[in-house]
């Protein structure tokens, strides 16, 4: 063998304590890599999570906003249609059914989601002008408490003057929390009443015969009195 050859180096004789030692390092070693490398994914994950967080963040609160809206306007809805509601019948106008109407009314309101209590006033002309079959779900009113005249009674208002005065009555007093109302009439002349109560914050309900009737405009919401309340053919 030459000079200038190199040895071979020579491997270290381990003793296997030494041996056992260093697989045990490898091992450690490896483990530890292992969880670093989990680690970072980890974190990678995380920091995705909470840019997509941020990105989809506006869509959210307009969702959040907009359900909160919702849920006010709704709020609102159930505390208008829980107010008491008081109904003037004009039944020289709307003279039918005889018996039963409170029940009939009621059971309108109810499926319309009125849950208030209601009170209920029918006025005619005169005493003894046919009427409804009185019991104790309804008050009833007289414009004239005298019997009506032989002659001279055709077209006379005393039971819609008898009927503006209760609502005006009613629209006086100044403690009254809002409520919701309901007129029952074929009547046009009632527009201004009606327009009064909406101004003064009641919730103003009609219920009516007429398709045409000019009072509409002046109410919340319409009613046909014969299919929709009375349910009659």
């Amino acid at each position: 063998m030459g000079k200038n050859s190199k040895k071979k180096k020579e491997k270290p004789i381990l003793s296997k304590e030494e041996k056992n030692a260093k697989k045990a390092l490898k091992k450690k070693n490896q483990k530890e890599r292992v969880k670093s490398k989990t680690e970072r994914k980890e974190a990678n994950r995380r920091k995705r999570v909470e840019e997509e967080d941020a990105q989809a963040s506006p869509r959210s609160t307009a969702s959040t906003s907009k359900k909160k809206k919702m849920k006010k306007k709704q709020d609102r809805i159930d505390e208008l249609k829980s107010r008491p509601i008081i109904a003037w019948w004009d039944f020289e106008n709307l003279s039918y059914p005889w018996v039963g109407v409170y029940k009939m009314i009621l059971n309108k309101l109810r499926r319309e989601g009125y849950t208030g209590k209601l009170e209920l006033h029918a006025i005619v002309g005169y005493k003894g002008d046919k009427e409804p079959k009185q019991d104790k779900t309804f008050t009833m009113h007289y414009g004239d408490l005298n019997p009506r005249p032989t002659k001279g009674t055709k077209g006379d208002q005393k039971a819609d003057n008898h009927m503006r005065k209760l609502i005006n009555d009613f629209l006086e007093d100044e403690e009254m929390a809002p409520q919701n109302t309901l007129l029952i009439t074929n009547d046009n002349g009632f527009r201004e009443e009606l327009d009064l109560l909406r101004a003064s914050g009641h919730g103003v309900l009609l219920a009516t015969m007429q398709k045409s009737l000019i009072i509409k405009a002046g109410s919340h919401k319409v009613w046909f009195w014969k299919h929709e309340i009375v349910q009659q053919d």
